[in-house]
């Protein structure tokens, strides 16, 4: 919630910014950032797992977010004319959710190790993965088991 709040903040200012500079610039410096502190950002999150390393680490892949938020609406403005802006911008937007975001799961579930694996255990392994130590015994998580009954999904509390 904090980094979306920060994005709140910090898109208008980018948006001022990108009218003075241009959207080219400011997006291809998010996206050197993006790629140069990703991986040491996810290295830091997994040596030192705590909570205010989670947030800070949102907060900064959040900020980097802010940039491409802020350019991207004058730039695709930039791209269509007048007469097709409308069809244009919501025509690819579409064909790349449905494309790329549509086909996750089955990208994701077709390359476990196994075939019993589904994407309910993918999902399951990486919430398990992804939470920071010290939390684990107080916050449930969904466990994607059958337990006969035709339930799939249950609250599993974490601990020993």
């Amino acid at each position: 919630m904090l980094a979306a709040a920060l994005q709140t903040v910090v898109v208008p200012f980018v948006g001022l910014w990108v009218d003075k500079i241009g959207q080219i610039p400011i997006m291809i410096g998010a996206a050197v950032l993006f790629a140069v502190t990703a991986y040491p950002a996810f290295a830091l999150l997994g040596a030192n797992a705590s909570l205010l390393v989670l947030v800070l680490m949102v907060c900064w892949l959040g900020l980097l977010k802010s940039f491409f938020s802020g350019a991207l609406p004058s730039l695709m403005a930039k791209v269509f004319p007048t007469s097709t802006r409308v069809s244009g911008m919501s025509l690819s937007y579409n064909i790349a959710v449905a494309v790329f975001g549509g086909f996750a799961p089955f990208f994701a579930s077709r390359s476990s190790t196994s075939p019993a694996q589904t994407s309910a255990e993918l999902l399951r392994h990486r919430d398990g993965i992804a939470q920071p130590r010290g939390l684990d015994r107080a916050a449930p998580a969904l466990s994607a088991l059958d337990d006969g009954g035709g339930s799939l999904l249950h609250l599993q509390a974490f601990g020993p």
